[in-house]
């Protein structure tokens, strides 16, 4: 998006330079998650990957420890 911040604890986030104008607007770009943060989507992949695993191990776990 173009927009610099941090998040300040016990504040939140802080715009380093708020927009003011319309040119400030202009200047804004989409965000496009796939580009500026692709770490996401790749960790929440694996988490994906681990929590079904966890799921059918539990499954097949309490499937077998019936009589």
């Amino acid at each position: 998006m173009n927009i610099p911040f941090d998040i300040v604890k016990g504040k939140g986030p802080v715009i380093f330079n708020p927009l003011r104008t319309a040119d400030d607007v202009d200047q804004v770009r989409e965000f496009v998650p796939e580009e500026s943060v692709p770490y996401v989507g790749e960790a929440l992949t694996v988490l994906r990957k681990e929590v079904e695993f966890c799921v059918w191990s539990i499954l097949v776990l309490d499937i077998a420890s019936k009589p």
